[in-house]
């Protein structure tokens, strides 16, 4: 059975189950990874500039996901209607705060 609490949309029986542990696996190889990149490839000294490497690291997946999210919303598996407003402003703002540090750097 499910637990009483559980929301209305969400899925029940074993497959569900398996599908996000799959997921949650996949997730934490990823970050994995990104962490073994991570110490790889800044140096151990104080000169490195971690904020303009998360900065270039944020770029880099902006660039690459961009196309993604508009292939998905461009075929429906996406809504990006159902996203609110303050969020978009959210994105702006940080965005603006990462590329005035991004230039000034």
């Amino acid at each position: 059975g499910t637990a009483p609490d559980a929301p209305a949309s969400a899925g029940t029986g074993p497959s569900h189950s398996v599908v996000g542990d799959l997921v949650c696996l996949v997730s934490a190889c990823f970050y994995a990874c990104y962490t073994i990149v991570l110490r790889k490839s800044l140096p151990d000294d104080d000169e490195a500039n971690v904020a303009l490497f998360f900065g270039y690291v944020g770029v880099l997946c902006s660039v690459v996901f961009a196309p993604v999210v508009a292939v998905l919303a461009g075929v429906g598996s996406m809504h990006l209607k159902s996203i609110p407003p303050k969020a978009y402003l959210i994105i702006l703002v940080e965005g603006g705060w990462l590329r005035e540090g991004v230039c000034w750097s």
